[in-house]
């Protein structure tokens, strides 16, 4: 492994921790820092986005010139694309579980204040 390279591997631990985070944040089990906030909130679409954008140089997909600020803006729907696009068929299942990784931390945000009253306080 070059560096460079980005791996699944690291997209899914940070989407992990950032969802865990923000669970115990909401669910008011810890107090939360601003600074683990924006982590927790950029960190997870930021490292799909250096996925896509380094695995886009090894299949060389790139489909226009300004495909870097679509991934940036819009990696919500452009990463799943990439996904779908080189992968064919075969990235379904990828596509997918990629978008539930992405959208964990919000999910898991929700949760927490759905059970805020149950859940321990080690504040």
């Amino acid at each position: 492994m070059r560096p460079t390279e980005i791996r699944m591997r690291r997209v899914v631990i940070i989407a992990s921790v950032a969802a865990v985070y923000t669970f115990s944040v909401s669910g008011g089990i810890i107090n939360g820092s601003p600074v683990g906030n924006v982590i927790s909130s950029y960190a997870p679409p930021y490292f799909a986005m250096l996925w896509a954008s380094k695995d886009s140089a090894r299949t060389r997909y790139w489909p226009a010139y300004h495909y870097g600020l679509y991934l940036w803006l819009l990696w919500f729907i452009v990463v799943p694309h990439y996904v779908l696009k080189t992968r064919g068929r075969r990235g379904v299942g990828l596509a997918l579980a990629l978008s539930m990784i992405l959208w964990a931390p919000a999910l898991m945000s929700f949760i927490g204040w759905y059970f805020y009253e149950s859940l321990p306080d080690f504040r």
